[in-house]
């Protein structure tokens, strides 16, 4: 009996790629290092440093968010309502669009929960649920310019 491959969750794969993409790097480094100087022009010298430094202070940031938040789903303080905040988001940049940095009204806006959440449970999804106080605190964060932070204070 042959045995299955275990399969890898997303966050593995992420940092297989990130660990895929350090080592392209320094193959790529390590071939432009063979390269006489004096045969590259020296803006294009200077553009693929500046890139390598990039990808470079991508790998560093990535890794210490990656360590820092074990499990996306336990970040610390209270839990998150993703499909809500992603939901909130949508029917705000649409409002927005038209109606430019205005909100819509409370009432509106559960009109709108209430007829998507119809939908929801038809296609057998589970309810959204934003109460009053959580509309009025992500308006708040919205209006600060603090919505997407990952941890709010």
């Amino acid at each position: 009996m042959t045995a299955r491959k275990k399969k890898f969750g997303n966050a593995e794969f992420s940092r297989r790629l990130v660990n895929q993409l350090e080592r392209d790097l320094l193959e790529f480094n390590d071939a432009c290092l063979q390269i006489s100087a004096k045969k590259v022009d020296q803006r294009l010298g200077v553009a693929i440093h500046e890139l390598c430094a990039g990808i470079i202070h991508f790998i560093d940031h990535y890794r210490m968010t990656d360590t820092s938040i074990q499990d996306i789903n336990n970040v610390p303080g209270r839990p998150k309502k993703h499909e809500e905040r992603e939901y909130f988001r949508k029917q705000i940049t649409e409002y927005q669009l038209i109606h430019l940095s205005k909100f819509p009204t409370l009432v509106s806006f559960q009109k709108k929960l209430d007829t998507d959440n119809i939908q929801r449970v038809a296609c057998k999804m589970d309810e959204l649920n934003i109460d009053v106080r959580t509309y009025s605190a992500w308006k708040m964060q919205w209006k600060n310019r603090t919505f997407d932070h990952l941890i709010q204070e």
